[in-house]
C-alpha cells in the first residue's frame, strides 16, 4: 500500500506542476525544446483540428492505461508512483540547462523546487517499496 506520506508529498507537488507548466508556457519553452518541434507533423495531419483529435486520443489511451493500472491496488499504484518520481527527476533538466547555458532557461525557477521534492519522494518511495515484500 502506498503511504500517507508519499501521497502528501504527490499532492503538495500537483501545484508545483502547475505552476511549472504555466512558466514554461508563458516563456515559451515550446519555442527551444527540441522534443517539441514536431514539424514532423506537417506531413502527418492537414489540419489543427485533427491534431488536436489525435494528441487527445493519446491522452485518452494513457488515462485508460492509469486507470487500468489503479485498478491493481497497491503494485499498480507503486508502480504508477515510481513513474511519477522519475519525472521528478527529469525536471532538473531544468537547472542543468541553465548551468550548461549559464542563464536563465524556461521553467528553471519552479524547477529548483523539484530536486527538493524528489529527494523526499523518493526516500519515501524507496521505503514503500520496501514494505511490499
Amino acid at each position: 500500500m502506498v503511504s500517507n506520506k508519499l501521497r502528501n508529498i504527490f499532492l503538495i507537488s500537483i501545484p508545483l506542476f502547475i505552476l511549472h507548466g504555466i512558466e514554461e508556457l508563458l516563456t515559451k519553452f515550446y519555442d527551444i525544446y527540441p522534443l517539441l518541434n514536431f514539424k514532423w507533423t506537417e506531413n502527418i495531419f492537414q489540419s489543427i483540428p485533427q491534431a488536436t483529435f489525435f494528441f487527445f486520443q493519446i491522452m485518452w489511451w494513457l488515462l485508460l492505461i492509469v486507470a487500468y493500472i489503479l485498478l491493481k491496488k497497491d503494485r499498480g499504484t507503486i508502480y504508477l508512483m515510481t513513474f511519477v518520481g522519475l519525472i521528478y527527476i527529469y525536471e532538473i533538466t531544468h537547472i542543468l540547462s541553465a548551468v550548461v547555458t549559464q542563464g536563465y532557461t524556461p521553467g528553471f525557477t519552479t524547477g529548483l523546487v523539484f530536486p527538493f521534492i524528489a529527494f523526499f519522494y523518493w526516500k519515501e518511495l524507496l521505503n514503500n517499496w520496501r514494505s511490499l515484500h
